[in-house]
């Protein structure tokens, strides 16, 4: 996966004029200010092509083929935001064993520190893209609800908590054990072993990444603390480069 080279270099930048000039904190924290655009980019570009189009009028309480069309859109949506997260988790957790030496350079640093927020800032945007689809609240409307929850932060952290709580209640519905209820009915079996195939075939495929919230929650669960932690690193090498900087003149006898 590429690096993102825009705000990285934007952010090594960064780094090079605080060195000269005062205020290296206030210069980063400009710059990711920028991590807002990012989310609702990731929020807002994701393709949908593949998710099931729900005619306004569905009534899943009330007609059987609509219920089996909501519970696929519902497999689709959440299927395809549970997915993400994992893949970003991958992304995540390839760089944030960089971050255990203290003692690097300040510009890979800068550089690694700009990849792992943007990476932050897409999982949890495209999350949202998904999961706050106005499909999802044709289909339903308790799950969209939750999905509302995920909103662009001040902090990293805390958008990360934000995730956590709509998994952690996503997982508390027992998604997959619903969806089974509705496949198991004579009615729906005949269906998608005739002309609704489609819709069986996709839940079958989609509902997989439903069943892995468990574990996906126990890899986001230690996020927030560890990119608190990799901010106070970052502050702590903020102050010993501005110590630095400011070191008043050596004595010299050259007369």
């Amino acid at each position: 996966m590429p690096r993102p080279d825009d705000l990285s270099e934007q952010l090594s930048e960064a780094f090079k004029i605080a060195f000269l000039n005062e205020g290296l904190f206030d210069s980063i924290t400009k710059l990711i200010s920028s991590l807002d655009d990012k989310w609702t980019e990731a929020s807002s570009s994701i393709d949908k092509s593949n998710v099931v189009v729900v005619p306004p009028e569905i009534k899943p309480k009330e007609n059987i083929e609509d219920q089996l069309m909501a519970t696929t859109c519902i497999s689709q949506l959440v299927g395809y935001a549970v997915e993400g997260i994992a893949r970003e988790l991958s992304y995540y957790n390839e760089i944030a064993g960089n971050f255990e030496d203290s003692a690097r350079d300040e510009e890979d640093f800068a550089n690694d520190y700009s990849y792992l927020m943007e990476i932050i800032a897409r999982m949890t945007g495209e999350a949202a893209g998904w999961l706050q689809d106005k499909e999802l609240e044709l289909c339903s409307p308790k799950i969209y609800a939750v999905g509302q929850k995920l909103q662009p932060t001040e902090k990293s952290a805390d958008s990360v908590s934000d995730l956590i709580s709509v998994l952690e209640t996503l997982n508390e519905m027992d998604i997959p054990g619903q969806i089974k209820k509705i496949l198991d009915q004579d009615e729906v079996i005949a269906m998608i072993a005739g002309e609704h195939s489609y819709f069986g075939d996709t839940i079958k495929e989609t509902v997989k990444p439903i069943e892995s919230i468990e574990e996906v929650l126990a890899a986001l669960i230690p996020m927030p603390e560890h990119i608190e932690n990799i901010e106070l690193l970052m502050k702590e090498k903020l102050k010993t480069s501005e110590v630095a900087g400011q070191e008043d003149p050596v004595n010299v006898d050259m007369t």
